[in-house]
């Protein structure tokens, strides 16, 4: 491929820190490789976004890997862009224009910390190595471009790789002492998708491997493998048996796939042949190209761009590979010229059109009159068959959310099912609609659909972005039953995404804002509810739903929503099939904002809310406060892991396992605990001393509970610890956990199968990020909880098996006092 020229690289200082999120986003405006490790420090503090100027950057002299003395972690999700001017006013989309080299590079954040690296319009160039490890998060690279680089090694839970290239990258042989031009490994995988990216002439052992593969989700899309040695090898654990759970859709594979174990589902429209680039060092695809208009179709690619920052879907189907060419045939736009019901002009006769054949089609408004145009129906609409875009903005008047907090949409169709029969909806994809079928619904105000305001039970990939259901549009209220549902056994639906555009308001409704369930076995899989205002509409104001979100099925993602003001519970998952589910850095019960002290959104229920049988899930991160009953509540589920999460003020308790209050006395965690219990009940830690200077503390303490290992997280309490009294006597201070201060892990080994033994801990030190003065003696209290664990800390496939409730409470005490002159024992954890 030709390399573009770099832009001249402006000198001088600055870094600029912008308003950001309501997670205070912050973000760094740099020209320099010692402005770049400032901001990257930013993330010991809060999110950061790193926006470098174009240029040529040499590395070498940083500060940010994990040899240098002074390297510091980041707590914190990073980003990190290229392309900008010196001022951050304007950027280039090329990735080609911010270059990073050196001889090496070390992104890296500590275990357990759970947060993202997102690298975006950036090329990496000769280097010897790259290692992002982020080995308990998640990293996204979307158009990147390694070039000449011998070693690129990811180690995260999660890693998305989108619309890059990685070439003739890779060195050596192709047996084990040869290097993979890229290396994904971690102990303990989840995801990992790569999607439209291509891989070409890179050397070793394959262009993209999978080292210790243990069976985690591996789906490969559209992308382009050719010229290399290997495209894809797969080495499975030595524990691990059965299939390759490796899903590869629509790719061209030049050199093939090499795994330990058969593909558990077959290769799905691969290419062999030669994609037809360009020339041998430009990937684009030529105009015979067989890869042209055969990417597989998801509606959400409608909308994203492809490596050079062009429009990614242009034609019948998007192109494989990084590249997206203009070639072929514009999909059909169908323009809605009136709000009649049925007819010529009508959006019902533009989604009767639309389902007359199986190629996307795109509809559009031009209706006149002043917003908003009501659109009221007298009948349900056609369910929707093919694959279909609904832009609602593409009427005069119209425009996105800009505001990074709140909501000033300008919606200028409402689709109104108030006439309609009970059990209507808005629009609907049912299981009749072709496999194939993936449809964008953007820009629409609904109102008075009885049933669900839209509903994905059949197709696939759907995006729900920019809506609003309920709440009010102008002076146009805009009244609803139940929200949006997502049912059958769809999969990979985006609801909201990470930009202020994308976010949906769904407020106001009768039921459930967003529904999330199938029937029975049949369940939907894998999808994204990310930066919605679900039961407030400015991010503010109270407009509840019944409840936030419900979730019966597998492997979904909550991230980063407003989930408040409901009549029940904020988040409920429920049923044997609720698994593998994140609920992560959303904020449940208060605002989008706060300015001080959070004003009260709290749910009627629980915060979240767990039940029969909702195994294995993870909630971290959040921001929990206000609600009704507990915080979070676990019954009748287990192996649920809490951690990091912000929790107070609640009219319960801030994690109750059982959801039956506090477990004030340890529970024998060697034999099997009751059906109702939470997370087999398990124990919490006991805490003996805190004491150590303002900026830290050094902490001791045990937890009584099975053989095993145990991670023991530890956090400052919301306010001042209170004394529980149960049967007339004292049974400790108890609180909740609102800063979460560090970690470590402990071994029990000298227990029975029938009973508890002791694992101690001291000397462990927490300290809050960026804090030098956090510790108070007399008013700082600490507490921890317990996570039971599969295996030692980094063993392979170790997962966590389940979280305790909040330990009780230990004042902080200064190093020079000595614990004696608390004999009374009421300062702090009675044990």
């Amino acid at each position: 491929m030709h390399r573009p020229l770099l832009a001249v690289l402006l000198l001088g200082f600055m870094a600029l820190l912008l308003p950001g999120a309501a997670r205070a986003q912050a973000a760094a405006c740099v020209r320099t490789v010692a402005e770049f490790d400032a901001a990257y420090r930013l993330a010991l503090l809060q999110p950061v976004t790193i926006r470098m100027a174009a240029g040529a950057w040499n590395m070498a002299g940083s500060t940010i890997a994990p040899h240098q003395a002074n390297f510091v972690y980041p707590a914190r999700s990073v980003r990190i862009e290229g392309g900008y001017n010196s001022s951050c006013t304007t950027r280039s989309e090329d990735p080609g224009a911010t270059v990073l080299t050196g001889s090496a590079l070390t992104l890296s954040a500590p275990l357990g910390e759970g947060h993202t690296l997102h690298i975006e319009r950036l090329s990496f160039r000769e280097l010897v190595r790259i290692e992002m490890s982020f080995a308990e998060g998640e990293v996204v690279l979307n158009r990147v471009w390694f070039d000449t680089v011998t070693d690129t090694r990811v180690n995260a839970l999660r890693l998305t790789l989108r619309n890059s290239i990685v070439a003739y990258g890779g060195a050596g042989g192709s047996d084990s002492s040869g290097r993979c031009a890229l290396d994904y490994f971690n102990h303990n995988p989840e995801r990992v998708r790569v999607e439209h990216s291509s891989f070409v002439r890179n050397l070793g052992p394959a262009a993209l491997c999978f080292r210790d593969y243990g069976g985690e989700q591996v789906t490969i899309t559209s992308s382009v493998f050719w010229q290399n040695g290997l495209d894809i090898r797969a080495q499975n654990r030595s524990e691990y048996g059965g299939s390759t759970a490796m899903v590869l859709l629509n790719n061209v594979l030049g050199a093939g796939v090499e795994t330990a174990s058969p593909l558990a589902v077959p290769q799905i429209a691969t290419q062999t042949g030669n994609p037809l680039f360009v020339s041998p060092d430009n990937f684009r695809l030529s105009s015979g190209s067989p890869a042209l208009n055969s990417g597989r179709t998801d509606s959400s690619l409608l909308y994203d761009l492809d490596f050079e920052g062009n429009p990614r879907w242009q034609s019948s189907a998007p192109d494989r590979g990084a590249f997206e060419a203009s070639l072929g045939v514009a999909s059909p736009v169908l323009t809605v010229t009136n709000t009649n019901d049925s007819g010529a002009g009508s959006l019902r006769q533009a989604l009767i059109d639309a389902n007359a054949g199986p190629s996307l089609n795109t509809i559009r408004f031009n209706i006149p009159g002043a917003c908003p145009r009501t659109i009221t129906l007298a009948s349900l609409l056609p369910t929707i068959a093919h694959p279909l875009a609904i832009e609602g903005y593409t009427q005069p008047g119209a425009s996105r959310n800009t505001a990074v907090l709140g909501w000033n949409a300008n919606l200028c169709i409402v689709l109104n099912g108030a006439n309609q029969l009970t059990g209507a909806y808005g629009f609907n994809v049912d299981t009749a609609a072709s496999p194939d079928a993936t449809v964008s619904i953007e820009g629409i105000a609904f109102s008075g659909h009885s049933f669900a305001a839209a509903q994905f039970v059949g197709g696939r990939n759907h995006r729900f972005v920019g809506n609003q259901i309920g709440g009010v549009a102008g002076s146009t209220l805009l009244p609803s039953g139940t929200g949006l549902r997502v049912g059958g056994t769809v999969s990979g639906v985006r609801i909201g995404g990470p930009e202020p555009a994308e976010r949906n308001v769904i407020a106001s409704t009768l039921g459930i804002g967003i529904n999330v369930s199938g029937s029975g076995s049949n369940q939907p899989v894998g999808a994204l509810v990310q930066n919605n205002y679900i039961g407030t509409q400015t991010g503010g104001d109270v407009r509840g739903n019944e409840r936030g979100v419900f979730v019966a099925g597998p492997d979904h993602v909550l991230r980063d929503n407003v989930i408040a003001n409901a009549s029940s519970h904020g988040v409920e998952l429920a049923g044997a099939l609720a698994t593998g589910n994140r609920i992560t850095g959303n904020r449940i019960g208060v605002p989008a904002l706060c300015a001080g002290t959070c004003a009260n959104r709290g749910n009627a229920g629980h915060g979240v809310f767990l039940r029969n049988s909702a195994n294995n899930n993870l909630i971290d991160d959040n921001h929990i406060a206000y609600n009704a009953l507990d915080g979070v509540a676990i019954t009748g589920a287990r192996g649920n892991t809490l951690r990091a999460n912000a929790s107070y003020a609640h009219g319960g308790i801030g994690i109750d396992l059982g959801d039956d209050g506090r477990n004030l006395f340890d529970a024998n965690n060697a034999v099997a605990a009751p059906i109702a219990a939470g997370n087999d009940s398990q124990n919490a830690p006991v805490l003996s001393s805190v004491a150590g200077t303002a900026a830290s503390a050094l902490v001791a303490g045990s937890l009584n509970s099975a053989n095993g290992w145990y991670r023991i997280d530890f956090y400052g309490s919301a306010a001042a610890c209170s004394l529980v009294i149960s049967g007339g006597l004292p049974a400790g201070f108890h609180g909740e956990g609102l800063h979460p201060l560090g970690s470590t892990f402990v071994q029990i080994t000298h227990g029975s199968p029938f009973a508890n033994g002791v694992g101690s801990f001291s000397g462990v030190e927490i300290r809050l990020a960026g804090s030098s003065n956090y510790f108070v003696a007399g008013s700082t209290w600490i507490l921890a909880t317990a996570t039971r664990m599969s295996g030692p800390p980094l063993a392979l496939n170790q997962r966590y098996l389940g979280t305790s409730e909040f330990g009780r409470c230990r004042q902080f005490a200064e190093a020079a006092l000595s614990d004696e002159i608390f004999a009374n024992g009421f300062e702090g954890e009675q044990s």
